[in-house]
């Protein structure tokens, strides 16, 4: 039992350390983790907005692109993302969005591939 409790403690502390980064949204959105990229989700009924990062590094979003599938009910829409300004893509529109609705965010990043996250809009 004695060494257990070490082992559980290192484990604990380096075990952060493989994670992309530190996962507090920085725009006011919802953040997951995906493969290669840190996506964070700022959904508006007029707007969509996704942030990229990696590490806490801002990822490049010229040349990237990217999707938006949205679940709000039964209504479900698909809305394309274009790079927008730095780490940021963007989509203008009307969007059912509100406190229980699902995100899938499907993005292409040149040099780190593609990657897919799930959120969920508080």
């Amino acid at each position: 039992m004695n060494k257990l409790i070490p082992a559980l403690l290192t484990a604990t502390l380096i075990a952060p350390a493989f994670a992309h980064g530190d996962l507090k949204p920085m725009h006011g959105g919802v953040i997951a983790e995906g493969k290669h990229v840190t996506v964070e989700l700022v959904a508006k009924t007029d707007s969509l907005d996704v942030y990229l990062t990696d590490h806490d590094k801002d990822i490049d979003a010229k040349g990237t692109s990217g999707e938006v599938i949205l679940l709000s009910g039964s209504d479900k829409s698909d809305t394309k993302l274009a790079p927008a300004a730095g780490n940021q893509l963007s989509a203008k529109g009307s969007f059912k969005v509100g406190a229980g609705s699902k995100a899938i965010v499907k993005v292409s990043v040149p040099g780190k591939g593609d990657d897919q996250v799930r959120l969920s809009i508080k």
